[in-house]
């Protein structure tokens, strides 16, 4: 499955800016009434797939890579909270709560770039249970941070999964193998305490 988007916002605005008589500001950025336009441009793409082992036909293989990137546009300072990229959460790195990764210093968890993966070997043991192990790595992070790579986190658990057939009800727990959110020198599991996450959702998370 490949799933893509594009959106964007105040780009065809600003260029009919002059035509239709709209004020611009001394940032360049389009105005209605005194009020700026929001002008940016989003992309954000996954593409997942499921295998099926030929050695045992209840055992599956999931996997999943997300990547996106946003772009804000004269007179735009933010991209707004919403069409901000976020990680953590039952259907992100499951070793952090939502919104518990990444981010600058003005705003923590959220971000204008993404990229993760996740691997899931999945195991069906009735016709309503499936246990699941899993791993997760990624972040988000600002155009301008550096050392992205360094600052990848990684996670790893185990998940339950019990199918009422009308939906899935699905709890995962994870543990930080690598948490880019600590100093220098704690980051690793085995150099500071252990830490995880537990979440609840209905389906799979990819």
């Amino acid at each position: 499955k490949i799933l893509t988007s594009i959106e964007w916002s105040g780009q065809l605005t600003g260029l009919l800016a002059p035509v239709i008589g709209f004020d611009t500001n001394e940032n360049g950025g389009v105005e209605v009434n005194g009020v700026p336009l929001i002008n940016y441009i989003r992309l954000d793409a996954s593409w997942s797939k499921t295998l099926q082992l030929k050695s045992n036909d209840a055992d599956k293989i999931a996997f999943r890579i997300r990547t996106g990137s946003a772009w804000v546009g004269k007179g735009t300072d933010a991209l707004p909270f919403d069409r901000a990229f976020y990680g953590g959460g039952a259907n992100g790195i499951r070793g952090w709560l939502i919104r518990g990764l990444g981010g600058g210093e003005d705003l923590i968890g959220v971000g204008d770039l993404r990229l993760d993966a996740s691997l899931e070997h999945r195991k069906v043991l009735t016709d309503a249970v499936t246990i699941a192990a899993f791993s997760d790595v990624g972040n988000v992070w600002v155009h301008d941070s550096p050392n992205k790579l360094k600052d990848l986190a990684f996670s790893m658990g185990l998940g339950l999964r019990y199918d009422l057939e009308f939906f899935l009800f699905r709890i995962d727990a994870a543990i930080r193998l690598h948490d880019p959110t600590q100093n220098q020198g704690q980051r690793w599991i085995v150099q500071g305490p252990l830490n995880g996450g537990v979440h609840f959702g209905l389906g799979h998370p990819f």
